[in-house]
């Protein structure tokens, strides 16, 4: 039987894909991220990178370490984060 570990690389990194994509296809107007379902799908898929963060830092042993390691992580859901909007 298959665990949840073994489904969730590839799952991030359809994700990771499907976001890039939809900021390209934004950009290129090509759709509106601003509009629904676009918008939605979006923010979905912030929160379960915000969510995976998060979980990964509250089970991570070393913290400073983890948050070394994972900068990059960190800063790429921060800018997009709407608790974050006001420092845009």
């Amino acid at each position: 039987m298959k665990t949840l570990r073994t489904y969730y690389d590839p799952l991030i990194i359809i994700l990771a894909i499907l976001s890039v994509s939809l900021l390209i296809l934004d950009s290129l107007a090509v759709l509106n991220l601003s509009l629904s379902p676009f918008r939605e799908i979006d923010v979905l898929i912030l929160l379960l990178f915000t969510y995976d963060y998060i979980n990964r830092l509250i089970r991570a042993d070393q913290k400073g370490q983890f948050f070394k390691k994972n900068i990059m992580d960190l800063v790429a859901i921060i800018p997009f984060h709407s608790v974050f909007a006001f420092f845009v």
